[in-house]
């Protein structure tokens, strides 16, 4: 008798629990519409990511950890100051109006920094803890942007410093002076694994310079056996994240068809009026926890 009152008190108690769980399930699905199965699919997030990621505005991380590994990112720093800011706002502004319809607004309209959308821009530092990309591709973002000369690098702990050292001898060789980069439009850039897109100034003044550091990059990391950068570079400054294949929306909007390649083809978004130069002294190097510059040379004229 005791017995039978014991299992009846355990299911009891597990039909409670049960219902408890199915409430918080039913009012968590309440606070925030599903995103409709054939717009999921045009984006390229499956129902089923589209269920557990409910609600999450979360990086996923795209690469493997590797043990006694070092993630390198060497990239070109920009500062997120007043110069950068009237850039960055008309860049986001654009992004509004072209995904989400929203009105031609004045580049300090303060909505472009916090309107709720179907294609909702997030800070390049709002990643989790638990998913976010390795740390080379936060490049110190809180206080600054920036341009990358190289994919994500996984180095051994003694390989770091010679890798500064012979980046440093190669800037130096290449006599490669300080100079300015201003940006003259904004583009959508796609992930390799086409699951997180980027808001991204397009540098115009200074790209070929960009483009001679980015080869300077790649002759020092074919040294290491490391992945050069991409075959036809487009540099860029990366300013927010958003979830899913926007390129791919972008295109199904426009009717153009898609290339035959494995990367997805950063789409314009618009050309940007603003025009201010930031100025470059040095390229950087950001392994784990620390980093490094190799300062571009002073040539005399």
């Amino acid at each position: 008798f005791c017995l039978n009152r014991l299992y009846l008190l355990q299911t009891v108690f597990l039909i409670l629990l049960f219902n408890c769980q199915m409430s918080k399930k039913r009012s968590h699905a309440a606070e925030e519409p599903e995103i409709p199965a054939d717009l999921a699919e045009l984006l390229g997030l499956s129902t089923e990511t589209n269920e557990q990621e409910k609600g999450k505005k979360k990086r996923k991380r795209t690469v493997q950890h590797h043990d006694g590994m070092w993630c390198t990112h060497v990239y070109l720093k920009i500062p997120n100051d007043e110069v950068m800011e009237p850039y960055t706002t008309e860049a986001r502004r654009i992004w509004n109006t072209r995904l989400n319809g929203e009105q031609q607004a004045q580049p300090t309209d303060a909505r472009v920094k916090t309107a709720t959308t179907q294609f909702p821009l997030c800070p390049m530092t709002s990643v989790s803890a638990e998913e976010a990309e390795d740390s080379c591709n936060d490049a110190n973002a809180d206080k600054e942007y920036h341009v990358s000369l190289s994919r994500a690098l996984y180095l051994q702990q003694h390989e770091i410093e010679l890798l500064v050292s012979k980046l440093t001898e190669a800037v130096q060789d290449a006599a490669l002076a300080p100079f300015c980069v201003d940006f003259g439009s904004c583009s959508c850039f796609v992930n390799d694994e086409k699951v997180t897109s980027f808001l991204a100034l397009d540098v115009k003044q200074g790209n070929e310079q960009v483009r001679t550091c980015i080869k300077i990059v790649d002759d020092v990391l074919k040294q290491f056996n490391q992945p050069t950068y991409y075959k036809d570079p487009k540099p860029h400054c990366s300013i927010n994240w958003c979830t899913g294949n926007i390129a791919k929306l972008l295109r199904a909007k426009t009717g153009k068809p898609k290339k035959k390649c494995k990367t997805e083809a950063p789409q314009l978004l618009g050309t940007l009026q603003q025009h201010a130069s930031v100025h470059i002294p040095c390229l950087c190097i950001k392994s784990g926890n620390k980093s490094y510059t190799v300062q571009f040379p002073m040539l005399n004229v």
